[in-house]
């Protein structure tokens, strides 16, 4: 398991600009488990290469951007 401060920080800024009443909508909007959100927004943790393309998809992003590459 792969942990990122850089993409944790991203990730937590891309997230707090969309405008929902809870993270776990936001999770649910992106196609994700609320779990694996708050395992990447708490702890840094690199998903699975699907979920981070779920996640840029959703952010209208590249994956390389999303895990500051």
């Amino acid at each position: 398991m792969a942990i990122s401060r850089e993409f944790q920080n991203r990730f937590k800024d891309l997230s707090d600009d969309k405008d929902y009443k809870t993270k776990t909508e936001l999770a649910k909007q992106m196609g994700i488990t609320y779990v694996t959100f708050s395992k990447i927004y708490n702890y840094g943790i690199i998903p699975k290469f699907k979920v981070l393309i779920r996640i840029a998809d959703y952010f209208d992003i590249s994956v390389e951007y999303l895990l500051c590459m």
